[in-house]
């Protein structure tokens, strides 16, 4: 679909973008959705204050997140860390030696009920590395798209 017919579907803004880099530069949430099998974003393309949400890597030779933005400092948690670990961007930044298997992060579950801190300031770059529970992907994917539509004035999507 193209954007125009996005942006009218939609009744928001959608501009097509040629690069991640394009995409990315005011971007200040970015999720990835594709089967990528080598990463799409790099360290290059993110900024101080921006979140990502990995959504593609659902399977051991799937890759959209360069696994030194893992390593590099952004704050990193998971849907199911056993599960991203073996699937998701956590298992490459692993594999690469970045990080250790025994390394802890948040898990989803645990920043909702507010037992591990989020984001600590506006600065932080935050990753979300979600691999695949279904209904857990379903209803974070709703309550964005609701909340877009409620702050949908000035609102811009880039695809």
């Amino acid at each position: 679909m193209a954007a125009s017919q996005l942006s009218q579907k939609l009744e928001i803004d959608v501009q097509p973008c040629s690069t991640v880099a394009d995409a990315t530069q005011n971007a200040d949430i970015i999720v990835t959705t594709t089967p990528a099998s080598t990463p799409i974003l790099n360290q290059s393309d993110i900024h101080p204050g921006q979140h990502i949400t990995a959504m593609g890597s659902d399977a051991e030779h799937k890759n959209e997140i360069s696994p030194e933005i893992i390593a590099g400092g952004a704050s990193y948690f998971c849907d199911r860390q056993s599960q991203s670990g073996r699937l998701g961007e956590l298992h490459h930044a692993i594999e690469k030696g970045l990080v250790t298997a025994s390394t802890r992060f948040p898990e989803l579950g645990q920043l909702i009920a507010k037992q591990s801190p989020a984001r600590q300031n506006d600065e932080e770059i935050t990753l979300c590395d979600l691999t695949g529970t279904g209904i857990q992907d379903t209803a974070i994917a709703t309550l964005a798209y609701q909340r877009c539509l409620q702050h949908q004035a000035g609102a811009s999507f880039k695809t």
